[in-house]
């Protein structure tokens, strides 16, 4: 995760901003008073940055987290602890909150769900074609040592460009799969 930005983080910033830039300032208001003033005085600083974090009720609440380019793999495991700490953490909220509720969005939600699709289309759709064209060498060869020979012309392209990405260190993510 490369960063996280939420409500919290625009709040103990403007306090931090009203008490002069003090370090010590850096945290959310402890009174709901001193809170609801900051959250109006940066509501009128920038009302288009507070409908990006928070509804207009501020029953709703947006937290953006940004992720480095990774391959699939590695985004589907920094998915899962992400869904994680989303779930412990909202378990928590809901002992205090019980309707408090989660929903994971965005592109990074959307890419993951199209990653996932797409490597299972893609491998399916290679196993399909390795099976339909074995059958067929099969019956052209009339023997399975024959068969099995004349499939390494046709494994070796694919088998060459994942090791090459591999060597190179390049991730089989989105778009290295539509290749």
């Amino acid at each position: 995760v490369g960063r996280a930005s939420s409500v919290v983080g625009v709040v103990k910033e403007a306090y931090q901003k009203e008490n002069e830039g003090q370090a010590d300032k850096y945290v959310i208001p402890a009174s709901r008073e001193v809170l609801s003033q900051t959250l109006f005085t940066f509501n009128l600083a920038s009302p288009e940055e507070r409908e990006k974090l928070v509804s207009e009720t501020y029953r709703k609440a947006n937290i953006t987290v940004d992720v480095r380019s990774y391959g699939s793999y590695e985004y589907t495991k920094v998915f899962e602890e992400m869904t994680k700490d989303i779930n412990a953490t909202v378990a928590k909220i809901q002992q205090h909150y019980p309707k408090a509720n989660v929903s994971i969005t965005g592109l990074f939600a959307m890419g993951m769900k199209a990653a996932n699709y797409l490597v299972i289309n893609e491998l399916q759709s290679f196993g399909l074609s390795l099976l339909i064209i074995s059958v067929a060498i099969l019956l052209i060869f009339g023997s399975v040592m024959g068969g099995l020979i004349s499939l390494i012309p046709n494994l070796l392209p694919s088998m060459l460009v994942l090791g090459l990405l591999g060597l190179l260190e390049i991730p089989l993510d989105f778009y290295t799969m539509m290749l």
